[in-house]
């Protein structure tokens, strides 16, 4: 099935990483592993996705589907949406991902 933001167990959110509005990622994670971070005080193992869509097409919501096999592993996904053309260049592409990847990486190293 599809994952919907109010999916039963699956906590969901949109969490921006820069300042346009598509710089934004899709995180998500099942309750239980959210449970298990607080209660353990360890990290849920992350998975960031970087969809592609050859520098000009494609945003983070098509892929949501891919996170469930990771969400039934205690996995917390973040599927990284960023600017594709015309709004941005190759190398503004480039920039995005590697700030989104520091932000999340940085956010969720320590979560728990």
């Amino acid at each position: 099935g599809v994952i919907y933001s109010n999916q039963p167990n699956i906590n969901f959110s949109k969490e921006a990483y820069g300042p346009h509005e598509k710089q934004v990622a899709q995180v998500m994670i099942s309750q239980k592993a959210q449970e298990a971070e607080m209660t353990n005080g360890k990290a849920a193992p992350l998975l960031l996705f970087l969809h592609g869509g050859a520098w000009g097409s494609g945003f983070a919501t098509m892929y949501r589907l891919l996170s469930l096999p990771f969400l039934k592993r205690n996995y917390r996904v973040v599927i990284l949406g960023y600017r594709t053309y015309p709004d941005a260049t190759i190398e503004g592409q480039v920039d995005d991902l590697v700030q989104a990847v520091e932000v999340f990486t940085n956010k969720y190293r320590g979560v728990g």
